[in-house]
């Protein structure tokens, strides 16, 4: 099951669940950060999941964003090095 979390013009943020059928629990959780080149999220959310309106990004999604960020310059920095 997919979930949009928050979007932005470069990626759209997805909550991402594994639920077994057969007892509704949820296996797995995991954020997922899609990018697709020229492609409108508003609309693209508005297509797959009607109705759905942006919210306003939470603590636990910025602070996910931010250690990508951290981990994605620090890869940099040390490919750099080599």
């Amino acid at each position: 099951m997919s979930t949009p979390l928050w979007w932005d013009d470069k990626y759209l943020y997805l909550d991402q669940r594994i639920v077994t059928l057969s007892d509704d629990i949820v296996r797995s959780v995991a954020f997922t950060k899609l990018a697709i080149l020229k492609v409108n999220y508003e609309e693209l959310v508005e297509t797959k999941f009607p109705g759905t309106i942006k919210p306003q990004i939470s603590e636990e999604l910025s602070t996910w964003i931010r250690a990508n960020d951290l981990s994605s310059a620090k890869m940099k920095s040390d490919s750099k090095q080599s």
